[in-house]
């Protein structure tokens, strides 16, 4: 899954669960702000500062907004408050209680973790992988071979075959370590059940 559409989803995990809470009448956090703390209320959600600077920021994560506080923060109330307004229409039709919304919210809900896990692991491998200069020479000789000579200088493609050879190091560590899970895991398949399914096309 391409990075920029993982992160889509994983934002929109969150907005998803912050409007679930309006079925409850708290905020995010799952109590009740105190008055003196409510920047607004919406039917029976009530909104808290915190929050307020919470959902800002996920509904303004990669927009360009008015330069002017005032009016940045008028704009994205707005469009909190429609949002939750449509929330609680669809909750009073009973659309939340629905098994297909939770499935969805299930699968948010997971990729909310998988982003959270994949980006501390690609930390962890960026800060202790390493390719030599030996490396990246001997991959330039090889090229060399591959293409009878005709490349560009070392000085111009060393850059980018340590980057090639850095991206490829990651791959590999990642696909290890996805595989040791997959070993240590403890999972049982029932293949009788499994062989009953039929897939939809």
């Amino acid at each position: 899954m391409k990075k920029s559409h993982m992160r889509r989803r994983f934002y929109l995990a969150l907005i998803v669960v912050a409007a679930m809470a309006s079925v409850s009448g708290c905020g995010p956090h799952g109590k009740e702000p105190a008055e003196k703390e409510l920047v607004v209320r919406i039917g029976n959600y009530r909104m808290s500062t915190k929050d307020f600077q919470e959902e800002t920021y996920l509904s303004g994560y990669g927009r360009r907004l008015p330069e002017d506080q005032a009016r940045a923060k008028a704009q994205l109330l707005d469009e909190i408050i429609m949002r939750k307004l449509l929330v609680q229409e669809a909750q009073r039709h009973g659309f939340d209680r629905e098994r297909s919304f939770m499935l969805e919210i299930e699968r948010y809900w997971e990729q909310a973790l998988l982003k959270q896990l994949f980006n501390m692991k690609m930390r962890e491998l960026a800060a202790s992988t390493r390719v030599s200069d030996e490396e990246v020479k001997k991959r330039y000789e090889e090229t060399a071979m591959e293409e009878g000579g005709k490349i560009k200088s070392y000085e111009e493609m060393a850059p980018e075959i340590k980057r090639e050879l850095f991206n490829k190091k990651i791959q590999s560590a990642l696909d290890g370590w996805m595989a040791d899970l997959i070993n240590k895991g403890d999972v049982t398949v029932y293949r009788e059940n499994l062989d009953k399914v039929r897939l939809e096309r």
